[in-house]
């Protein structure tokens, strides 16, 4: 439910105020404003931090605190928060002002970027796989998150994904597993 939340947070606020805050993206949103460094943004359970990494998680920016938080969830189990997280990494490319942000912040999208390519290739579960896959198709198709070294890295997990599903234990045995493994086949194609 946290990764879900902070899905819908990326997807509403406005980056583009600056690095320490985040305004809500509505007509109103000079009036009502972010988080931004008061607040320490808890992670979701299991990926707590040490009591000394939350002093120093206070002097960074929400967008950072967002990017390391998702990519740390996308790649610890269970299933289902690795699926928010990937869920939530493909709202955050929906919102124009975090990707400008990112744009200008190479490092936290490389963060994330290669969380999803390793999960991308790196994951058992079909389900996390087609989100992490979608995530990756809401990453924006130009411009500065879109670099050689990117398109080098999601191609190479792509097929590494797509030689893994050729592969005899990439059989599904029940017919849901069926259904999602030709979804998947169908986004990662």
């Amino acid at each position: 439910l946290a990764f879900r939340s902070i899905g819908v947070l990326c997807h509403v606020l406005d980056f583009s105020v600056g690095d320490d805050q985040a305004a809500l993206a509505s007509n109103d949103s000079a009036e009502r404003r972010g988080t931004g460094k008061a607040a320490v943004m808890q992670p979701p359970p299991g990926l707590e931090d040490a009591a000394s990494e939350i002093v120093h998680t206070a002097t960074r920016s929400v967008a950072v605190q967002i990017c390391e938080t998702l990519a740390r969830g996308v790649q610890s189990p269970p299933a289902k928060c690795q699926w928010n997280a990937g869920r939530a990494i493909g709202q955050m490319y929906q919102n124009s002002s975090f990707v400008a942000h990112l744009g200008s912040h190479q490092a936290q999208h490389r963060v994330l970027l290669n969380s999803l390519c390793s999960m991308l290739s790196g994951t058992t579960n079909v389900k996390v796989s087609i989100q992490v896959a979608q995530a990756l198709l809401h990453m924006p198709g130009s411009g500065p998150l879109w670099t050689k070294a990117d398109i080098d890295e999601i191609i190479a997990a792509a097929c590494a994904t797509l030689d893994a599903l050729q592969q005899p234990q990439a059989v599904a045995s029940k017919p849901a597993e069926e259904k999602q493994l030709v979804a998947f086949r169908r986004t990662t194609e």
